[in-house]
């Protein structure tokens, strides 16, 4: 794949970097062992670790990625890791992250999302890992030599994986795309991060002060009744959901091959490929300092091996048990088309002197020696229309469908002014409607709406019907038939919680009243705390929404003293807290910078918009993974995980 770039890469100077530790880290970084073709399909497949939708990931794809993050943690965490391995339950997260990626893989299949060769080179070339000082790619030589020293199966599996990975990322911001950011919350973070006070304080708290418990049933509903938004059940929506599915969308769209043609003569650079041929191999392991008589038992093993094939042995069968190459062994020993001098160099020359169909002669490299059978060719020059016309259908398809999807959604959207014409609208637009109650925090798995969902449906009034609003399984109109309000619980249910919310509001009560008893004519925060006979502290820097230790958590009233157009230094009062009432002087004062805001603002958007970007696919992976039929072979896992 990377031929076609030679010319445009002049050989520069390059770092010594270590190469086992710069392969490392592309292999946890890339997802090393996720690069199966036809996962579940090869040779191997009932020994397994998990099915995910009938899909085997086999047990020495988790086996070898637990192996590769054992030693991770034992790199990072040094002696502590042996005694926080049975916390860290190895085996189960290893397993958790690789059915995630099935389904992001099998998602994208669905979506026929698919990695060009172009954006394959890029990302290499593009790696900081395969750049040398001045920012240059360190040329295709060095390049495959790192790769063949450190990845079984070579430059083909290497970039093979890196296409998934590409492929897996496409899916990734097609679902999370939807996520904003507001002009607050970047504000938010930039003060959390830079406006700065410091106290200095003396804390009355409430389990301090002397308590009269006594309390009648009077005094009780008296308190009831004056409270009664602490007793709320929270108001909701009874809402009726039109909901435009991309899947069933593509499912619908016929994509002609005139298009397909257009669309492969517009993009022709993007399917052009270097002289390739597609082989198998079974390798037998021999250190290259291994004594003379391992080196040539391992050759006889291998000479017989190739004996027993062209005796009629199946290969595959042979490659899933023998070979020591387990990326390729779980594929019956398949390294799918290459170009040359992409594979390190006996094995390239053998692979490119055998014709195809044939099998080279037993061969020996650093990794070992290897049985090698040819199984396809093709010349160099673009994969012809007939390869790709199904691949750019599905593509254009899904470009289409999500057009399609926003169009649909909008119009019934636009057309719609009541719940009524939401329900003829969606259904000449052959869109099924649901009726659901909504409230403040519900998960609706049926959905799996973005956030930002519940906040628009609740800003609903009756009748009224929303812009479309996005969900994992595509876009939701939403049309409020009722308005379902809040309710207070009867006093005999909540009767427990009232008498102690009133409890504890003559405790709170009591420490306010000392507190600013003894702030009354103070001169000083020392003269504060000797008059209430307790210690004066300082606190750290504190940023908006900071919490004091042993205060019991945030408080609205401090924020607004501290960090609210009337904080200096000096500034001296007292405010409520979870736990108590403080009594503060301020010390030091760092003030919103509005300029250096402005400075700040893109960078921190992007930060945010990445967290809220992450949060939405963690979200939408959970859905999936309910949808998803997940079989787990738990002994296996266990054993892992100790």
């Amino acid at each position: 794949m990377l031929n076609n770039l030679r010319e445009s890469f002049k050989k520069k100077p390059y770092l010594k970097w270590v190469m086992w530790l710069t392969a490392f880290s592309l292999t946890m970084y890339l997802g090393y062992y996720f690069i199966e073709d036809t996962p579940g399909q090869g040779p191997g497949s009932e020994e397994w670790a998990a099915r995910v939708n009938g899909e085997t990931i086999p047990a020495t794809r988790f086996l070898t990625e637990a192996r590769n993050r054992d030693a991770r943690y034992r790199q990072l965490l040094g002696e502590q890791y042996e005694a926080m391995k049975e916390r860290i339950r190895l085996g189960d997260e290893v397993l958790r992250d690789l059915v995630a990626v099935e389904i992001q893989r099998q998602e994208a299949e669905k979506l026929g999302l698919r990695a060009t060769p172009q954006e394959v080179a890029r990302e290499i070339v593009e790696s900081p890992s395969f750049q040398d000082e001045t920012g240059n790619f360190i040329g295709r030589e060095r390049y495959a030599q790192v790769i063949e020293r450190q990845i079984p199966g070579g430059v083909a599996a290497f970039e093979q994986l890196v296409a998934q990975d590409v492929q897996a990322r496409k899916w990734r911001n097609l679902v999370t795309e939807p996520a904003l950011v507001a002009n607050a919350e970047v504000e938010e973070l930039y003060r959390q991060r830079y406006e700065k006070t410091t106290i200095d304080y003396v804390l009355v708290r409430t389990q301090d002060q002397a308590l009269d418990s006594a309390v009648s049933d009077d005094e009780l509903r008296r308190w009831y009744d004056t409270h009664p938004a602490s007793y709320e059940r929270p108001a909701g929506r009874k809402v009726a959901v039109a909901l435009v599915e991309r899947q069933t969308v593509a499912n619908q769209i016929q994509i002609a091959d005139e298009e397909v043609a257009a669309y492969y003569e517009a993009n022709r650079q993007s399917f052009s490929h270097p002289e390739q041929r597609r082989a198998r191999h079974i390798l037998l392991d021999v250190d290259v300092n291994a004594p003379e008589a391992e080196v040539e038992a391992t050759r006889r093993k291998a000479e017989q091996l190739l004996q027993r094939i062209k005796g009629g042995e199946d290969f595959a069968a042979l490659a899933a048990v023998e070979s020591q190459d387990p990326t390729s062994a779980v594929r019956g020993g398949d390294l799918g088309f290459f170009g040359r001098n992409q594979m390190v160099g006996p094995f390239d020359q053998a692979v490119f002197e055998t014709p195809v169909g044939e099998f080279a002669p037993v061969v020996r490299t650093d990794f070992g020696f290897h049985v090698i059978e040819v199984t396809d060719e093709r010349p160099a020059g673009e994969a012809p229309l007939a390869e790709v016309r199904e691949e750019l259908r599905r593509r254009l398809g899904l470009q289409r469908a999500a057009q399609r999807v926003d169009e649909i959604a909008t119009r019934i959207s636009s057309e719609a002014e009541t719940p009524q014409q939401l329900r003829d609208v969606a259904t000449r637009e052959g869109v099924s409607v649901r009726s659901m109650t909504v409230r403040p925090g519900d998960p609706l798995p049926e959905l799996g709406p973005f956030p930002g969902f519940l906040d628009a449906v609740m800003a609903l009034e009756t009748g009224a019907v929303s812009r479309p609003l996005g969900v994992s399984r595509g876009a939701a109109v939403v049309a409020v038939e009722e308005l379902i309000g809040k309710t207070v619980t009867p006093f005999e249910e909540v009767k427990a919680q009232v008498k102690a919310d009133l409890l504890n509001q003559r405790l709170r009560d009591t420490a306010r009243r000392r507190a600013e008893q003894a702030f009354a004519g103070a001169k000083t925060i020392a003269d504060v705390a000797k008059r209430l006979e307790l210690e004066q502290k300082s606190s750290r820097d504190l940023a908006p929404g900071d919490t004091i230790p042993g205060t019991g958590g945030p408080s609205a009233e401090l924020r607004r003293a501290l960090f609210g157009p009337d904080a200096a230094v000096g500034r001296r009062g007292v405010a409520d807290v979870p736990g108590g009432t403080l009594v503060y002087e301020i010390t030091r004062r760092e003030p919103f910078d509005p300029a250096a805001f402005e400075q700040a603002r893109p960078a921190l958007r992007s930060e945010l918009l990445e967290q809220r970007r992450e949060a939405l696919l963690q979200s939408i992976l959970g859905e999936l993974v309910e949808a998803y039929e997940v079989e787990i072979n738990q002994p296996l896992i266990d054993r892992v995980s100790g």
